[in-house]
Order: structure tokens, then C-alpha cells, then sequence
């Protein structure tokens, strides 16, 4: 049986002042495929939106094809 995971979070790169919206899939041992989003792309009002983040979750594992 193949493990396959999906994952979703915030990231901080620290080479440069950028914060990014990541969700990845992997599919046994092989390197995760990664999909970066810049984090405002999720702000409303100051503020992360939620909605945005479920939308944005719910659209990529569509799109990959996950259950």
C-alpha cells in the first residue's frame, strides 16, 4: 500500500522577508509536489480569511484528485 499524504500550512523562508500559503501531496517516498501562494493572495481586512484558505484547499485537492 502507497502512502500518500496532503498538507497544507503557512511558510517563512529566511533567506528573504516572504511568507507563502503551501500545499503539497506526496505519494509514497517521493518528493512532495508543493504549490506556493503568496499569503496576501488570503488577507482580508488585516486579517487571514478563512474562507479563502478552505476555497483555495478544497480547489487543490480537486484538481489533484484526492478523496
Amino acid at each position: 500500500m502507497k502512502h500518500r499524504s496532503f498538507g497544507w500550512g503557512v511558510g517563512f523562508h529566511t533567506e528573504a522577508s516572504r511568507i507563502h500559503w503551501g500545499v503539497w501531496r506526496s505519494k509514497g517516498r517521493v518528493d512532495p509536489e508543493e504549490i506556493r501562494y503568496p499569503i496576501a493572495d488570503f488577507v482580508s481586512k488585516g486579517k487571514l480569511d478563512e474562507q479563502r484558505l478552505l476555497d483555495n484547499l478544497r480547489e487543490r485537492a480537486k484538481k489533484w484528485k484526492m478523496r
